[in-house]
């Protein structure tokens, strides 16, 4: 995964390249104000740890705790203080990535029912979908006039315990 991660990165990207994913392990999955788990925070690290070699100019996250707890170790990393978008406001989110300055890497954190529709709008024709338990998606989108280009690469929570 690494290998194929660092060959999207090294091929050089004509414009920004938007990092999508879906806020981490949730505590309490019936609790829609629930914070991250145990695990939730480690993943969270992991996209740090996958994102480090990427030049972020901007973190975006929405209201939900959940969301700023995933976004916030990449924030740091980089230097930057997440900008909060309302969940409910896609078109916001959008018009404020269009308008971003050209190559200007950024990373949003959504959510399973607002990523397939932020995807959309940024002109991705593949339709998505994401399980209510499926955590580990990391989308990268490359906007432009035409069809937008689009991966969709998987990351985990880094492991417990001893390593063997």
């Amino acid at each position: 995964m690494r290998l194929a991660f660092a060959l999207l990165l090294c091929a050089g990207p004509a414009a920004a390249d938007i990092f999508i994913t879906r806020h981490a392990d949730k505590r309490d999955a019936k609790d829609d104000a629930s914070t991250l788990s145990a695990r939730g925070f480690r993943r969270a690290q992991d996209l740090r740890r996958v994102l480090s070699s990427v030049p972020l100019k901007a973190v975006y996250c929405t209201e939900y705790v959940r969301s700023a707890q995933t976004a916030a170790p990449v924030a740091k990393s980089h230097g930057l203080a997440p900008i909060v978008t309302p969940y409910d406001d896609l078109a916001g989110l959008v018009k404020a990535l269009r308008t971003r300055p050209a190559r200007e890497d950024v990373l949003v954190v959504g959510h399973s029912d607002t990523i397939p529709g932020l995807l959309k709008e940024l002109g991705v024709a593949e339709p998505v979908t994401i399980a209510s338990d499926d955590y580990d998606n990391l989308f990268i989108v490359a906007p432009s006039s035409g069809a937008a280009g689009f991966h969709r690469l998987h990351y985990g929570a880094a492991p417990t315990g001893p390593k063997r």
